[in-house]
């Protein structure tokens, strides 16, 4: 039982997640107060508002995300990260997650702008500093 909040994900949208619960407990909710129930687990929506979920509808519906999760993307997944992430913040689109960049390229221009890339769940994750993309060169990265 964790008596902090951590971070879930519940297809497509995240929230925020706290339990299981040790002890009966009354929560407001938008539908008023409602009993959560020992080993239930208590979700506070994108709006705020809370709501208990039992445990076996938590864990078919919910994936726990963030530095908690004890997830490891493989190679080829960072890579099409760093593919999509490069087409995100080029500006005209010079570089699309079709373009065929090779591997070192791309580590490498990863490695510059975010330090963590190794450890990103999706290209949200990736704290980008600046960057400025040319089809015909390797991306360059300013600090």
């Amino acid at each position: 039982m964790t008596d902090e909040w951590f971070r879930v994900r519940k297809a497509p949208v995240e929230v925020e997640a706290y339990g299981p619960i040790s002890e009966p407990s009354q929560i407001e909710t938008l539908e008023g107060t409602m009993e959560a129930d020992e080993g239930d687990y208590i979700v506070r929506g994108v709006e705020g508002e809370t709501y208990p979920v039992k445990p076996d509808i938590f864990s078919e519906t919910y994936q726990q995300i963030g530095p908690d999760m004890d997830i490891a993307l493989d190679r080829c997944h960072r890579l099409e990260l760093v593919k999509t992430l490069l087409a995100r913040v080029s500006d005209n689109e010079l570089v699309s997650p079709d373009d065929d960049l090779d591997e070192s390229t791309l580590e490498n221009v990863l490695s510059k702008i975010s330090p963590n890339w190794q450890e990103a769940d999706s290209v949200e994750d990736i704290e980008i500093r600046s960057i400025t993309v040319h089809r015909s060169t390797t991306p360059s990265v300013k600090d």
